[in-house]
């Protein structure tokens, strides 16, 4: 039968970073919001550095142990990009995942075993029960990097031992704990003295949200994950490459592929997989956007592709034994936006103007468009340019 499991890692912005930024894998950081930490690295949280400190406080306590901490600022697509990789190497054990935010996630799955072994190292905590509330408790009361289990049928009880102030961090204000405190309500079990109307009565939504905790009637089931769309390619070697330069050429290969296969889409992720004796060694590194004009974008990729996909490799590479199997993979695949310029931009572009564009239309039907607004009330419209791979657009702006 499947049960919960929850998955909470509360420093996984600060992990994001450093796993993108090798260099700050060894240092004293954490990711600050407004002068407030969000997410800290190990040093900083042994050094006893607690999220939702200020700035101020957090140098203070650090230095008093002769460390400088580097205060970093949220770089929200690096953790989603990070999150996204890590939602989709969970998909390939269940279907059943539910992304609460980045560093917090529900599954279901019958064992929560081989899931657990894939974070264990990393820090994360996870719980495992039969309901989702349970699953989530046990997860933010485990010990980091241990799985928390809960038998059927002490749910309830379990919850309820739980105390109130592991939301300090999270969900719930300060003022909120200390409103409860002064009823002398400490665990989730003392608030079953009220019901759920006076509790959200008294508290908002900030009842509300303990309320499902404290009797765990939240049994809605998990909803089927979609993974972001992938581009995948194999090549077999008969005989095995014994060295990197061997794989030169299934390089050049397996990206033009890929290219012809990506189309108008981008992709944020490129991960290299190499099979030797039977064992597969996977890493991964993220790509740069390529924009500009439609003749030159193909050129600037398959560079880009060939640099990364072959610095991977070689870093990849096993001493001793040959390679059989080479599989590059461009993962959390999107479709660009896109870019605006002026007409000024535009006449520094070579080559861009309306007879090419629709010298475009023709060689490349049903992949170009044009797109012409028209304002009766502008005075002399400046022609506006936007450019996509494969897409050609002119925009009627009003004068200001």
């Amino acid at each position: 039968m499947s049960r919960f499991l929850c998955l909470y890692w509360p420093d996984f912005p600060a992990w994001a970073l450093s796993s993108l930024e090798p260099r700050f894998a060894a240092k004293p950081f954490g990711i600050f919001v407004s002068g407030k930490a969000v997410a800290l690295s190990p040093l900083v949280r042994d050094a006893g550095v607690r999220v939702g400190w200020s700035l101020s406080r957090s140098k203070a306590v650090l230095g008093a142990q002769n460390m400088a901490l580097i205060a970093r600022p949220h770089h929200l697509p690096t953790t989603e990009t990070a999150w996204n990789d890590l939602l989709a190497q969970l998909y390939r054990y269940t279907p059943k995942i539910e992304s609460i935010e980045p560093g917090l996630l529900l599954a279901q799955l019958p064992s929560p075993d081989s899931v657990f072994s894939l974070f264990r190292e990393k820090g994360a905590s996870s719980g495992w029960a039969g309901d989702r509330a349970s699953a989530e408790l046990a997860a933010r009361t485990a010990p980091p990097g241990t799985l928390r289990r809960i038998k059927d049928g002490r749910e309830e009880s379990f919850r309820h031992r739980v105390p109130l102030s592991i939301w300090s961090e999270s969900a719930l204000r300060a003022d909120t704990l200390q409103r409860l405190g002064w009823f002398g309500w400490k665990t989730h079990g003392d608030l079953l003295t009220v019901s759920s109307r006076q509790l959200i009565a008294q508290f908002g939504e900030e009842g509300r949200f303990l309320d499902e905790f404290v009797r765990g009637n939240n049994r809605r089931p998990l909803a089927t994950f979609r993974p972001p769309a992938s581009v995948e390619r194999h090549f077999y070697f008969p005989e095995g490459a014994g060295f990197p330069p061997e794989t030169h050429a299934a390089l050049e290969l397996l990206v033009a592929q890929m290219w012809q296969e990506l189309g108008q889409r981008q992709a944020r992720w490129l991960r290299v997989r190499l099979e030797s004796c039977g064992q597969w060694s996977e890493a991964q590194t993220l790509l740069k956007p390529v924009l500009g004009h439609p003749e030159h974008i193909e050129a600037h990729w398959l560079r880009q592709m060939q640099t990364k996909a072959l610095g991977l490799v070689e870093t990849l590479w096993p001493r001793h034994e040959p390679v059989e199997t080479l599989a590059l993979e461009l993962l959390d695949l999107t479709i660009p936006k896109a870019e605006s310029l002026s007409l000024f931009e535009a006449k520094r572009a070579p080559g861009v103007d309306a007879a090419l564009g629709a010298e475009l239309e023709a060689r490349f039907p049903g992949r170009m468009h044009r797109v012409t607004e028209f304002n009766p009330d502008a005075y002399l419209p400046e022609e506006a340019f936007r450019m996509a791979p494969w897409t050609f657009s002119i925009q009627k702006e009003r004068s200001r």
